[in-house]
This record gives structure tokens, C-alpha cells and sequence, in this order.
């Protein structure tokens, strides 16, 4: 579907507001509300030197779902890369529940950061659900990047996730999960042209195995990843930081 069509069809998504807010407001009272994952620093041993990898952003990003970032993205992606090479892998998660990429630029800009060599940035879901404008959707998203480049440099490659396709969520009634689902996608094709003008990576989200099997694929509250779903999205994962690491390979050596 063209952005032309989508932003017809997201238009006419508006008139149903009077149905949507009172569903919106339903799902939250009726979801569990899952605490965030332990071991916000952690690594996976191996061969020194180390790849150090900074996770930032929403829920996702902080591994609501599990109880510890091991089984969270963080810790998927960290196994999928001392596998990988041999190397030990180290990672910090500055995330939280309800992060914006506004929120999430604000958050960075104060606290500590360690230096990474990579930068996975989980935001868009809270601001798709508080109908963030597209126009300043892509402005948060351009102040997050330079942000995180005035805190770390322009060597560590920034790696975002996309919109999840919200549209097969389990956990959302219609017609809410189609107008969320077709607003997900303005706002993921928005994502993937910010990333792209500002030299960073975009990984969409493995929107199949979050239809075919949602029983396994989401946690209790069938709205976050379980284990099994942030081990599907650290594969999706690993490819695409692949090539970020050997872009900024060329800028630098690993862990120096």
C-alpha cells in the first residue's frame, strides 16, 4: 500500500476517534502491567576485547516480557554475537516503560552513557499510541540521533528498530489494531527514511512469527516479547549490525 493510500485511509481512520479512545482506554486498565528485566549491565563472556552495546529506548528496549536482560534483547543479541565471533560482549540499557524518542533524547542528553561500539535504539510505540504527528515524529527522531552522537561521536553505528507491525497484535480489538496498524506503518516508512538521510540502520520486526505463533511469540501481557520473541527479533537483528559494525569498522577497531 502506497503512503498516498495509507494517509487516505488513516484520515478517514480519524472519524472512528469516538470508538478507538474508549477502546484504547479499555486495553490499558485490562493489560498486565510486567515489570521491567533485571541486569541492566551485563555481557557474555569470551575473547577480549570486548563488543560493548548500548540498548536505549522504550519498554522493549528496557526487556518487559523476561525477568532479566539475558532473555531481553540485550542479552539475545549479546549470545548472537559471542557465538558469532568469540568475542565476550557487554551491554547497558538506558530504557524504560513509556519512553518517547523525545523522552528517550532527554534521557541520554543527562545521564551517564558508557562508550559503545553499537547502538540499538527501540523507540515509536508510545509515540504511535499518543498519535504523535508524523511532521514531529521525524524532528524526535532527529534530535535522538544528535543527540546520541553529541554524547558518543559519529563512530558507533546507530541501529533502530521498527515499528512492530501492530496491526497483528493479539492484544488489540477492532477496529483499533487496523487504524494503529495503518498509522504504525506511516510511521515506520517515516523511521526508515530519517535512518537512512542520517547515515544509521533500520531492522524490521519479524512481523510473520508475531502473527503465526502469538501464544509463544508474546509474554503474558500478549503485547511485549516473551523469551522466544526477542530471540526471533535478535536474529532479524544480527544481519543488519553486521553491517553497521563493519561500516564503523573501517572508522575505528572494536572495543577500543
Amino acid at each position: 500500500m502506497n503512503d498516498h493510500v495509507l494517509r487516505t485511509v488513516q484520515r478517514l481512520s480519524l472519524l472512528l476517534l469516538p470508538v478507538l479512545v474508549p477502546q484504547i482506554l479499555r486495553v490499558k486498565k485490562r493489560t498486565p502491567r510486567l515489570s521491567e528485566a533485571a541486569g541492566a549491565v551485563g555481557g557474555v563472556p569470551g575473547a577480549e576485547p570486548a563488543l560493548r552495546l548500548l540498548v536505549v529506548g522504550d519498554s522493549m528496549a528496557a526487556g518487559v516480557g523476561v525477568p532479566h536482560h539475558s532473555a531481553g534483547l540485550a542479552g539475545r543479541l549479546a549470545d548472537r554475537w559471542a557465538a558469532e565471533t568469540g568475542r565476550s560482549v557487554s551491554w547497558q540499557v538506558v530504557a524504560r516503560g513509556g519512553a518517547t524518542a523525545e523522552s528517550t533524547a532527554r534521557k541520554l542528553a543527562k545521564g551517564p552513557v558508557a562508550s559503545p561500539d553499537l547502538v540499538i535504539v527501540v523507540v515509536g510505540i508510545n509515540d504511535l499510541l499518543r498519535y504523535r504527528g508524523l511532521r514531529n515524529w521525524r524532528r524526535d527522531l532527529e534530535v535522538l540521533i544528535a543527540t546520541v552522537r553529541d554524547r558518543l561521536g559519529t563512530a558507533p553505528p546507530l541501529v533502530f528498530c521498527g515499528l512492530p507491525p501492530v496491526g497483528r497484535f493479539p492484544a488489540l480489538p477492532q477496529p483499533l489494531r487496523a487504524a494503529l496498524g495503518l498509522r504504525a506503518q506511516r510511521m515506520d516508512r517515516a523511521l526508515r527514511a530519517c535512518a537512512a538521510a542520517n547515515g544509521a540502520f533500520c531492522v524490521p520486526l519479524p512481523a510473520d512469527a508475531m502473527a503465526d505463533e502469538p501464544r509463544v511469540f508474546f509474554a503474558a501481557d500478549r503485547f511485549h516479547p516473551s523469551a522466544r520473541g526477542y530471540a526471533e527479533i535478535a536474529d532479524g537483528f544480527l544481519a543488519v549490525t553486521r553491517d553497521a559494525l563493519r561500516t564503523s569498522g573501517a572508522r575505528r577497531p572494536l572495543g577500543s
